[in-house]
Formats: structure tokens, sequence, C-alpha cells
């Protein structure tokens, strides 16, 4: 058994809200090549002692999830992409988990967020699939997930 975590293995979750109660976690199957993209914002705390070097202090950390889907059969339905589609066209958010391992083994972690959908756009390649690259960022209540026998 390999030792590595191959990246099919991350998964990606909806987390669909009934008059703000969230509902069981929906995976999102039709994902292809997502990105988990972390940093920190920086503030310069230099003085005239830090001598020759620039000094950072961590303020705020952002995030931006970009992946792709495939675009469904014509006549079929995909209940995520119209999820992630309303939420892009309406400018609202979409509560999702982007997790680096299934939902229900311990230890995966990721992070929580309502997002904002800030890319959705439909490739149509004259000879493959269609593809819509879709990239969101966090919007509200943002957390760090780490899977548990409680999640």
């Amino acid at each position: 058994m390999s030792s590595n975590r191959l990246g099919r293995a991350a998964k990606l979750y909806r987390v669909p809200l009934v008059l703000g109660v969230e509902g069981t976690e929906v995976e999102v199957e039709n994902v292809k090549d997502l990105t988990l993209n972390l940093s920190t914002n920086e503030a310069d705390v230099s003085t005239r002692e830090s001598d020759a070097f620039v000094e950072s202090a961590a303020v705020s950390l952002t995030g931006e999830v970009t992946f792709q889907m495939q675009l469904p059969a014509e006549g079929t339905a995909d209940v995520n992409i119209d999820a992630i589609s309303d939420a892009y066209f309406a400018r609202t958010t979409v509560r999702m988990i982007v997790l680096d391992g299934d939902i229900d083994v311990d230890g995966n972690e990721g992070i929580k967020s309502d997002f904002t959908i800030t890319n959705f756009s439909k490739g149509q390649p004259l000879e493959g699939v269609q593809l819509i690259d879709i990239t969101m960022k966090p919007s509200a209540n943002t957390s760090q997930y780490q899977t548990s026998e409680e999640s």
C-alpha cells in the first residue's frame, strides 16, 4: 500500500441550508483538479533595530478555491452545479467544505466557509468536454475544519 495521498482522495462537500439550518453534507463528485490556496496577509513590523532585514507579522488569512466541473450531458442536471451557478448569479454564498480526504475518516482537514463564487467560466473547446472553471473565496463563517468521530 502506498504511503502517498493522491489528489483524488480529496473531497469537496456542499452543505445545504434550509431556513438557515445546516443539512447533511453532499459530496460534490463532479470535480476536477481542485486547488485550495491559503496564504497570510502580513504587516511590516520592521524597526531600526531590525538591522538590514524587513520583518513581518501575520495579520490575517486569505483563501481561494479553484476547480473545474464537467458540464452534464444535455437534458440532465447536476444539483451541485446548479447551486454554485445560483450563488454566482444571485451574488450570494454557498456553504462548502474543502477537505484532503473523506469527511467520515478521522484526521482529514481543510476549511469550511460560506463561499462567494468569483469566477464561473464555461470552456467550450472544439475537441473535448465542456468544463466550468470555478473560483470561490471565503465570505463568512470561515473556519479550519478537521474531521473527527463527532463530525
